[in-house]
């Protein structure tokens, strides 16, 4: 028994929607109609289809949405938007079912807005055609030539719009978001090479979203899908966002394995630093500065760990207090605990200093050691730490310069995502 559901618009003409009955043969129908067509559906779609053989098609099959202007198109769309939770409905209790969308009838308004809407249903779309036509192939279809043209997956032709809107979202940074749209998209679709080229796009978001996360070990498994899938994907980008996604492809395998070196191995911290600061620096961008100044607060404490770490002091929590030179060591004394002391950030730059690490002075020189105007000050009384006020654009830009100048880096040795702009 079929399970189907049929959506069609109704117009002035029988035959194409009595043909379009007869081929579905649908469990359930909800004719489109103007004021103009809706009594037609009784006194003259019904009769017709039961004249043609199907004797048990009647009321009890159907359901009426009425359009309330036929030829206002942008209407007619916003009313259709009222059949989602209907469709939505019987997906849930007929599992595995055909929802087909049928936009031969009615005026261009209501096919245009019919065609648009299918767009978000799990559904083929469906119209009538003809073998035969009237005015030498350029009229109507000849009465008793038309034939049915379907199997066509909007998904398949529309998913370019969602290609698109995850390309804003990319670039944006909102690497989760675009992921979930492409697949969206891909389980709407039908063919199979469209699949492919979707789920590739997909990966390379999650990708991005899993370096974006510090979750480099993740982001390598997803960087080995993309390599293997970056056919489907320069398919589905094309040539010119293909040219920087290949180069950028061919440095980052390298450089992400560093990554996740450098977090086992505190000779290589300085990778895991310069990491840190290209994430800031995407905060940055998107201006989530109270989240830029927390990872360039642990960017600049990093800086001290592995620099102190030279001097053998592999763990700044747990400072033997005999390895302190004096007269430091008497001034941290009464703070020791077992014959160890614990360090913060600006205590990690003044043991550098005792040492005379260069390092401690480039932190001076960059204004990091004043408790009164250091950026660094700012970060402490922010939301994301110890206070309730947020970080504007020109403290996060002050400390960003004040890192970048600490690390002896610019801002071109950062890791920079690629772009897909057009």
């Amino acid at each position: 028994m079929s399970t189907r559901l049929l959506i069609a618009t109704i117009g002035g003409s029988l035959e194409p929607i009595t043909a379009s009955l007869l081929h579905w043969r649908p469990a359930r129908v909800l004719f489109v109609v103007s004021a103009e067509t809706r009594d037609s559906v009784s006194s003259q779609v019904v009769p017709s289809v039961q004249r043609a053989g199907w004797t048990d098609f009647d009321a009890g099959r159907y359901d009426l949405l009425a359009i309330t202007d036929a030829q206002d198109y942008t209407g007619i769309v916003v009313q259709l938007r009222s059949l989602d939770g209907r469709i939505g409905d019987w997906l849930r209790d007929h599992p595995g079912t055909e929802v087909i969308a049928d936009f031969t009838g009615g005026t261009k308004a209501m096919t245009a807005a019919l065609a648009l809407a299918a767009a978000r249903w799990p559904c083929q779309i469906s119209y009538v055609g003809g073998s035969e036509r009237t005015k030498n192939g350029v009229g109507v279809v000849v009465s008793g030539k038309e034939q049915i043209v379907h199997a066509h997956n909007p998904w398949d032709a529309l998913g370019y719009l969602a290609v698109e809107e995850s390309v804003i979202l990319f670039e944006n940074g909102n690497f989760s978001a675009a992921a979930h749209i492409l697949e969206d998209a891909r389980d709407k679709m039908a063919d199979a090479s469209r699949k492919r080229e979707f789920q590739a796009f997909a990966a390379l978001c999650q990708l991005c979203e899993c370096w974006d996360r510090f979750q480099h070990g993740e982001a390598l498994k997803k960087l080995s899908a993309v390599q293997r899938d970056k056919n489907d994907l320069f398919a589905l980008l094309g040539s010119h966002r293909s040219t920087a996604l290949q180069s950028w492809l061919q440095q980052v395998d390298g450089k992400l394995k560093e990554i996740v070196s450098a977090q086992t191995d505190p000779a290589a911290r300085l990778v895991f630093v310069c990491d840190l600061l290209g994430n800031a620096k995407r905060r940055f961008q998107q201006s989530a500065y109270d989240d830029a100044v927390a990872r360039l607060y642990r960017a600049i404490e990093a800086l001290a760990q592995a620099r102190l770490h030279e001097h053998s002091f592999t763990d700044t929590a747990n400072i033997p207090l005999e390895k302190v030179p004096e007269p430091l060591r008497i001034e941290w004394q009464s703070r020791a605990s077992d014959g160890v002391i614990k360090l913060g950030l600006q205590e990690n730059y003044t043991l550098l200093g005792a040492l005379g690490d260069e390092l401690a002075a480039r932190f001076k020189e960059a204004g990091l050691d004043d408790p009164k105007c250091s950026p660094l000050t700012s970060r402490n009384s922010s939301i994301l730490a110890h206070g309730y006020a947020p970080v504007g654009e020109a403290v996060a830009s002050q400390l960003l310069n004040a890192a970048l100048k600490m690390a002896a880096l610019t801002e071109s040795d950062l890791t920079v995502f690629p772009s897909l702009k057009n």
